[in-house]
């Protein structure tokens, strides 16, 4: 239970943690490392060099805190401390990365993978192997698949420790790539599979063996290269119900100290060894330093390590940093270069979730279960209602046929309703009338095609175009006006302009131009018929021209004696030229009055659209133009005032950028100068740093104001042109 308290608050970490392990001594220099009793905190002190003279400024005393300080303690104790919860997190679906950091010779690899000598010094990955494999046999209900891999990376080229024989190691240099989710794989590096932990142990110590070690001055059994031990851990259910598993990686980092050439005195081989150890760590401390300050681009690929090491430092992956330094006067340099890295690596951010997958052919497997039962359900309940003939399956085709039939019925009449049994028969049925509908649509207008030919009297190209081939006349395309008769409204020809029109009472005058705007606000397709059609239109029209001339020949004050003189003219007319006879026939009722003043002429021609329309809106729509234009005015008022917020968003943009260099500047310096903290273990900034950040502070708040103010331009914008788009509406329609 405490181990699992234990790993759920490690779990709930926002950063890395670190862990300083001094190499055990039998005299501890007490005058130049001091611990302090918490434990936590370690402070070190370097006697002022006399030979630079009396004022001399350099830092003397630098004090750092850790999570822990690890001091002469067992290997199973820096286990359980260290990487115990690490690897139950592993087995529960987190990442993980253990990586030992330090000077030559202050313990790494004796942290990392201990000694064969007693088993008690057992290292970190032997205990790990042990845990895990205890585990997975305590969990039967639980599959386990484990594989492991064992790189190296000696001057700058990968090696696969694991693809040879112990101590015949084959140098295949390998290639280190990226997929397309942007996840790390090396090209030709071997996963063992292993199902039991001396099988783990059996290649974890043939990669050992066949590990690049070296000696020299401080340390017998050098590693010249880096070492990465991975666990790929995947786990799920045994019981079919749970379709969820788990996959893991667990990596074991294990780097090859820096060294000071002129303290190893290193020549040749073993010269150049260093050489590339130091670069390559040199851009690990840069990757972490720009992960401590949140950089958007960090530097992972200036070398092997650091690009391998990409997704296993910060974001998604536990990280766990045991900094091995080397108590002793003679390697103050090399332990505060170490615990400043160490430092650095606590302010990595890490964002743990586990690598939670479902298996696709579970979840169908499960899905098609559960269909099967509801189906089952299902029958059961129609059983109990009597709707034993209710079917659950998707509609056959003669099925299909039947319920066309039978929409075919209704709507002839021959049905009176439509027996709905379940959803399924509702949605085909529906699906039939859909295409009953659009089937008769096809058919109606095929028989319109076969009749006439249709053109749209608004289209000028098709007009001309029909005029051209004697299917249209000038005549034909004048619109067609509704005027009311005794039965409803019916098309006519647009009556002329007579003297008899004048006659006519005030009011009648005024309805027909009502009637004659309402028609020519109406716009739809003519039809216009074939050429024996249009040829017997053409002969009936000059009948009708014919009569309407003698109509204006005679007085308005006898219409008795006018409509005799027409009658014979009338009998040879179409019934098309009959409709105007009817409307001659009502003038017989209309009372003899006299003419009225003498209205000044109509124009033969409606004015042109533009001066109309200027009339209008000096006019009956004047208060609509009015608005509209205030409207305009309004919003080009609010467009100036965006774009001014918009230039001032962006000079605050540009201010916010230069303070965050400059404060990244301050912070890089204040960090290779070592980190001060206080007696409360937080980190002590200077003034100019201080004032940077209120700066910084304060360009933000101008910003989010800037922003604000900016948003609720826009939606007063968006509302300005939705008002005057419905103001131009009522401009048109009037």
């Amino acid at each position: 239970m405490a181990d699992s308290d234990a790993c759920t608050s490690r779990l709930s970490e926002k950063r890395a943690l670190v862990w300083v392990r001094t190499r055990p001594t039998d005299c501890f220099p007490r005058d130049q490392f001091k611990l302090h009793p918490d434990g936590q905190t370690i402070t070190i002190h370097r006697d002022r060099d006399v030979s630079k003279g009396v004022i001399n400024n350099e830092i003397t005393d630098w004090t750092f805190a850790f999570d822990q300080i690890l001091c002469n303690v067992s290997q199973e104790c820096v286990y359980s401390i260290a990487a115990a919860d690490m690897v139950s997190a592993a087995l529960q679906g987190f990442n993980g990365t253990i990586m030992a950091y330090g000077q030559t010779g202050a313990g790494k690899t004796f942290t990392m993978t201990g000694t064969s000598e007693t088993y008690d010094n057992r290292g970190i990955v032997p205990r790990a192997l042990s845990q895990l494999f205890q585990h997975i046999n305590e969990n039967p209900d639980y599959y386990f698949c484990v594989r492991v891999s064992y790189l190296e990376i000696y001057n700058e080229v990968m090696l696969d420790l694991l693809s040879g024989t112990s101590g015949k190691c084959c140098h295949v240099p390998l290639s280190i790539m990226e997929d397309a989710r942007g996840r790390i794989c090396v090209r030709g590096l071997q996963s063992r599979l292993v199902s039991t932990e001396e099988e783990a142990l059996n290649l974890l110590f043939m990669g050992e063996a066949n590990r690049a070690v070296s000696p020299h001055c401080l340390n017998g059994l050098s590693s010249r290269s880096h070492c990465i031990f991975t666990l790929y851990i995947l786990n799920h259910s045994r019981c079919e119900s749970d379709p969820k598993y788990t996959v893991s990686k667990l990596h074991f980092v294990d780097l090859a100290g820096s060294e000071r050439l002129k303290k190893t005195q290193s020549e040749g081989v073993t010269k150049c060894e260093a050489m590339s150890i130091n670069k390559s760590l040199s851009f690990l401390g840069q990757a972490v330093a720009a992960l401590a300050r949140r950089s958007l681009k960090v530097p992972f690929r200036q070398s092997r390590l650091t690009h391998f090491l990409k997704d296993a430092l910060g974001g998604n992956c536990l990280t766990r940093l045991i900094a091995n330094i080397w108590v002793d006067a003679c390697h103050i340099e090399e332990t505060l270069s170490t615990l400043r890295f160490a430092s650095r690596m606590m302010l990595v951010a890490v964002k743990p979730t586990a690598n939670v997958h479902l298996n696709a052919f579970a979840v169908i497997k499960q899905l098609e279960q559960e269909l099967f039962w509801m189906k089952k359900e299902l029958a059961m309940h129609d059983m109990i209602t009597n709707r034993s003939q209710v079917s659950y399956e998707a509609p056959t085709e003669r099925q299909r046929a039947e319920i066309m039939k039978q929409a075919k019925n209704f709507l002839s009449g021959s049905a009176n309703e439509i027996e709905i049994i379940n959803l399924r028969q509702l949605q085909v049925t529906l699906e039939s009338f859909r295409d009953i509908t659009s089937q008769l649509a096809k058919e109606v207008e095929a028989k319109l095609r076969t009749r006439y030919v249709m053109i749209d009297k608004t289209d000028s190209t098709a007009v001309a175009a029909a005029q051209s081939v004697g299917l249209l006349t000038a005549d034909d395309a004048v619109e067609f006006v509704v005027e009311p008769t005794a039965s409803g409204l019916s098309q006519s020809p647009p009556p002329q302009e007579t003297k008899s029109a004048q006659a006519l009472p005030k009011k009648k005058a005024q309805k027909k131009s009502k009637n004659r705007e309402h028609a020519e606000s109406i716009k739809s397709p003519v039809l216009v018929p074939d050429e024996k059609t249009a040829t017997a239109s053409r002969s009936e029209r000059k009948l009708s021209a014919s009569a309407s001339a003698e109509i204006k020949k005679e007085d308005i004050s006898s219409p008795a004696a006018s409509v005799s003189k027409m009658t014979p003219s009338v009998t040879k007319m179409t019934p098309s030229v009959s409709r105007m006879t009817s409307s001659v026939s009502k003038l017989k009722e209309l009372p003899v009055k006299e003419l009225p003043v003498k209205e000044p002429p109509r124009p033969s021609t409606p004015p042109k659209k533009i001066d109309a329309f200027e009339d209008f809106k000096k006019d009956s729509g004047s208060a609509i133009y009015k608005i509209l234009k205030e409207n305009k005015e309004l919003l080009f008022t609010k467009k100036k005032a965006c774009n001014a917020t918009a230039t001032r968003i962006n000079e605050t943009k540009q201010w916010i950028d230069m303070s965050i260099c400059e404060l990244e500047n301050l912070r890089a310096a204040r960090l290779n100068e070592g980190v001060m903290v206080s007696e409360n273990c937080e980190p002590i900034i200077d003034e100019a740093e201080y004032e940077e950040m209120q700066r910084l502070s304060g360009y933000k708040a101008i910003y989010r104001s800037c922003m604000e103010q900016l948003n609720s331009l826009k939606l007063e914008i968006v509302y300005c042109e939705k008002q005057i788009e419905l103001l131009r509406q009522k401009m048109v329609q009037g």
